[in-house]
């Protein structure tokens, strides 16, 4: 993916650079298994803030936070030792809330298919019963695909129950 701005481009060797570091020289024990999920660097490249995301309870992510705040300047020396630019900018370490988003996000989803299958399921009903009553009927189409479909099974239980053929 070729990135556009000087910014972005820096900031993901920068990221890959904490993360190498984290892996191979930092030995803080608060720090757990941290996944560095972004980077946002100013487009002056003075200021970081490096998203993180790990595993744990509170206390734990807290621990990881206050030991990744606390290497902050170790990592900004070996940064500016690997890499070079006119400046090293200042990491901060924030917490990455777009996995907690996304996990909401998906569980609205799940509850709105449970209530929509509800629906289908009264709407069902009512369609069948409907079509018994009734010696007659046009289906027209319509443009949502999962009604047609509830249309269409409605009619095949309708005529299997009451011995009718459908075309």
């Amino acid at each position: 993916m070729v990135l556009g701005k000087r910014s972005e481009r820096v900031g993901e060797v920068i990221l890959g650079e904490i993360s190498r570091l984290l892996l191979r020289e930092v030995k803080d024990p608060r720090i757990g298994f941290v996944t560095l999920t972004g980077i946002d660097l100013t487009d002056d490249l003075r200021h970081a803030k490096v998203y993180i995301s790990a595993l744990g309870d509170e206390d734990a992510r807290q621990k990881t936070l206050e030991g990744l705040s606390s290497c902050a300047g170790f990592l900004r020396s070996r940064l500016g030792r690997e890499l070079r630019l006119r400046y090293v900018p200042e990491l901060a370490f924030h917490w990455d809330t777009s996995i907690a988003q996304g996990v909401r996000i998906s569980q609205v989803i799940d509850e709105l298919k449970v209530s929509r299958e509800a629906a289908v399921g009264v709407a069902l009903e009512q369609i069948v019963d409907l079509i018994r009553r009734n010696e007659s009927f046009i289906i027209t189409c319509h443009i949502d695909p999962e009604m047609h479909w509830v249309l269409c099974w409605a009619w095949h239980c309708s005529c299997r129950k009451s011995g009718s053929e459908w075309l």
